[in-house]
């Protein structure tokens, strides 16, 4: 049964999280990644809780997370 609930409770934590395109991340939080890190960089947006994107890339050989309110505040960076 532990296994059970366990295991809906992964599901359920993936499931809140949703891959974006580019497009359909707000201009605040694009203007704001990309003036902290280079256009070149390749990264994979996700919609977070509470409308929050989560950046997630390679920079100088590490990877990244970096996480933006919807205004284009850092809310959280993990690297």
């Amino acid at each position: 049964m532990k296994k059970i609930i366990i295991c809906a409770l992964v599901m359920t934590a993936f499931a809140c999280n949703k891959n974006l395109d580019p497009a359909q991340v707000p201009d605040p939080v694009i203007n704001a990644f990309y003036s902290d890190f280079p256009t070149d960089v390749k990264v994979k947006w996700e919609e977070k809780k509470n409308k929050q994107y989560e950046a997630n890339f390679e920079y100088r050989g590490q990877l990244r997370e970096v996480l933006y309110d919807s205004s284009g505040t850092v809310v959280k960076v993990d690297s």
